[in-house]
């Protein structure tokens, strides 16, 4: 019979499960110490190629680092059910043993958890070349070289190609180095439109080189609980919020916590960071000049990338069709120098020039990736927050969600609108990083989000940002 919780912040712990490193597949656990665990963390980031989780156990009678022992790589697997009565399974494997305190006939520790596929990488290093389209070389290096079921892993195909020899480098750090080569092969801005042409050193690029540069450059590469994602920008911004109906919009009402508050209510939210020009400026956010120079032909070309340019070429969480007038004004300057060396004919073997052979996939598209992929990263954390809720442990990290904020002005209707919420600061935003926090002696989950988003406003929705 499925237990009844009361408050939105109950859950019920289902199990956790210790298996030795060298258990079997279908081998019972060594120990189900769900009585041994106070508290855990399950941690996702659009940063990090594996979740992770930190787990404190309270051992007074098993001794369980002694008499198992623990040596590392040890699996923990994790049931619980929400407030909803949803069931989620965790698994990790142990890379740690910190804080370690004996008194009184007892010890505290914290166990480090990581994927199983966290700690596989660590232990494979690659130096065979690979080649091909990056997308699919992402989903071979995840299927078979760690073995990731192919059900597991969520990939935005690219259109660029590129050939690469690993210098016994890991998995995750081989795939890191392709994101910001990626540029999604689909379209997910709603104008669809395209550069007419691009300059580059006074010539018109070509055909398939104009292909390229009309793209979104940039990609994340992550885990969750779902599995793998190696994702473009645009496709995150395009995908519809978990919370997208208004009944399930998470809302914030600065007055004291209650038992009976809904699920949807915000508990607290903290700004992070917020504009910080000065810190976008040095990273060439809004504009940058690229030096190259083509190893094969000696010819030096520079190319100066205006964010103010390609703004409508990506697709925004916020409601500015524009950038605001300030960033504008400072995408006319270039503030950092990227300076590289453009080499086409390093894996060609054809008679003819590399770049102009239509058949050559693998060409050296620098100076149409490397200026837009910084500035596009760059501009996602243009607002940066954190709220708690109570659990939600159907967020993930690379979601998005809709939170409301009211007016802090007045919380009276002002003529011509319906509804007190801030329009600038509340709308959508993308899931950088998501903690479920489980208490287990007070029975209890909370979810904390680390939320970020390009532009300010409502979508769909008047914004009063100068543009």
């Amino acid at each position: 019979m499925t237990e009844q919780k009361s408050y939105a912040s109950e859950y019920t712990l289902k199990g956790i499960a210790l298996f030795p490193a060298d258990a079997k597949e279908g081998e019972k656990p060594y120990e189900n110490i769900m009585g041994l665990v106070t508290h855990f963390y399950h941690i996702e980031d659009i940063m990090n190629p594996a979740y992770e989780a930190k787990m404190v156990v309270v051992d007074n009678a098993t001794n369980l680092i002694s008499d198992l022992p623990i040596q590392g790589n040890e699996r923990v697997v994790v049931e619980v059910e929400d407030i909803f009565n949803k069931t989620y399974y965790y698994e990790y494997r142990v890379w740690t043993v910190a804080n370690r305190l004996n008194a009184d006939r007892k010890q505290v520790f914290t166990l480090g958890l990581t994927s199983s596929e966290g700690m596989d990488n660590e232990g494979v290093r690659l130096s065979r070349p690979l080649e091909g389209q990056i997308s699919k070389m992402v989903l071979k290096l995840l299927t078979e070289d760690l073995l990731v079921p192919e059900d597991n892993i969520f990939i935005d195909e690219t259109k660029t190609s590129a050939k690469v020899i690993p210098r016994k480098q890991s998995i995750f750090s081989v795939i890191r180095s392709l994101q910001l080569k990626g540029v999604p092969k689909e379209d997910y801005t709603d104008s669809g439109t395209a550069i007419t042409s691009v300059k580059v050193g006074g010539e018109v690029v070509s055909e398939d080189s104009q292909s390229v540069r009309d793209g979104s450059a940039g990609y994340l590469f992550f885990q969750t609980r779902k599995g793998f994602h190696f994702q473009s920008f645009d496709k995150l911004c395009s995908q519809e919020p978990v919370n997208k109906k208004e009944k399930d919009w998470f809302t914030y009402t600065p007055a004291k916590m209650d038992d009976g508050d809904p699920p949807t209510k915000i508990q607290e939210i903290s700004y992070k960071k917020e504009i910080d020009m000065l810190r976008k400026l040095r990273e060439g956010a809004f504009s940058s000049l690229s030096c190259y120079f083509n190893i094969n032909t000696g010819k030096y070309e520079e190319y100066v990338y205006s964010m103010s340019e390609v703004w409508d070429k990506m697709v925004h969480l916020g409601s500015s069709t524009d950038l605001p007038i300030g960033q504008k004004e400072l995408s006319q300057s270039p503030t950092r120098v990227f300076s590289s060396v453009i080499n086409d004919e390093f894996w060609y073997t054809g008679t003819e020039p590399a770049v102009s052979d239509s058949k050559n996939e693998i060409k050296d598209y620098q100076k149409f990736y490397m200026q837009q992929s910084v500035g596009r990263a760059a501009i996602m954390f243009n607002q940066h927050l954190s709220i708690s809720l109570t659990g939600h442990l159907e967020i993930s990290a690379g979601d998005l969600v809709e939170i409301r904020i009211p007016e802090q002005a007045s919380e009276v209707l002002k003529e011509g609108e319906n509804e007190t919420w801030d329009k600038e600061h509340s709308g959508t935003f993308l899931v950088k990083r998501v903690t479920h926090q489980f208490h287990n002696s007070f029975r209890q989950v909370y979810t904390v989000l680390e939320l970020i988003r390009d532009s300010l406003g409502i979508k769909d929705r008047l914004t009063n940002t100068k543009t």
